[in-house]
């Protein structure tokens, strides 16, 4: 986990975070050192293949406290990054950590098998056979997703939480209660729009060129690259933006490189 701190500096470059390792009580530093948090000067997230302004999310994520990262803790002071977590509800993440990855089980008599729950840097897991997100403060939409990727994607979900024994038929199992809901920032990737909802000031992201795909898309922050540059972009909703930075805090597909000539096809499914 990170946070901003501008009290300590590591090597050559001042950048204002600490960084801790999750459920430990101290981490080895890039200067060999064991402390309960390790000064960083820069984050690269280069390693993660993001398009600029998911990077740009990823970044503001993580300075702000509503993302998690996996990676190395260079000698020079820099945090390497090897994989992103975006927090899909801004709640303060309390209890321990855990990859959950969806099962597909039959069951004839209550508690169900639900999922793996795996907790990070502990080297153990567990079957849950429930995932409570009324704490989360989850939407609907987010809700959705938030299945939709523990049980579609390989990576799964990460949540915060604690666990609670649950009974039935078919004798006890644990439940995990929710804190908060992690899911992976990847390259044309992340999580599906599920039928074109998306978390609360998101909005779904389609393939370059298919404003139609919403089957194809992926849920996506409006954080764009801040830049003057002049370089237009047609987005999905009809609108030449100046630049595609423009269009991601238009919050919008990308139709075409250059400005709008004839209105793309809306959003809605697209065609076989």
């Amino acid at each position: 986990m990170t946070r901003s701190d501008d009290r300590e500096c590591e090597g050559l470059v001042c950048g204002g975070f600490s960084a801790r390792r999750i459920d430990h009580d101290t981490a080895v530093c890039g200067d060999g050192s064991r402390r309960r948090e390790c000064p960083v000067g820069v984050i690269d997230l280069s390693m993660l293949g993001l398009e600029a302004g998911r990077e740009q999310e990823l970044r503001a994520a993580i300075e702000d406290g509503r993302a998690l990262v996996r990676g190395t803790l260079a000698r020079q002071g820099a945090l390497i990054v090897s994989e992103g977590w975006f927090g899909r509800t801004g709640a303060a993440p309390s209890g321990a950590f855990y990859r959950l990855n969806g099962i597909y089980a039959g069951c004839a008599r209550e508690p169900c098998p639900l999922a793996h729950a795996y907790r990070l840097n502990a080297g153990w897991d567990t079957v849950i056979a429930g995932l409570d997100l009324a704490g989360t403060g989850a939407s609907p939409a987010v809700e959705e997703l938030t299945r939709r990727a523990m049980h579609s994607t390989p990576d799964g979900v990460l949540v915060a939480g604690t666990t609670r024994l649950v009974r039935g038929p078919g004798g006890s199992m644990q439940e995990l209660v929710a804190s908060e809901i992690y899911t992976r920032a990847i390259p044309a990737g992340g999580v599906a729009c599920a039928g074109g909802m998306c978390a609360p000031g998101e909005f779904c992201q389609t393939p370059p060129g298919q404003c139609g795909a919403i089957d194809r898309g992926t849920c996506s922050g409006p954080v764009g690259a801040h830049t003057v540059e002049f370089a237009p972009v047609c987005g999905c909703d009809g609108k030449t933006y100046q630049n595609d930075g423009a269009r991601w805090l238009g919050r919008t597909g990308r139709a075409h490189e250059g400005a709008c000539k004839s209105p793309p096809k809306p959003l809605g499914k697209s065609s076989p």
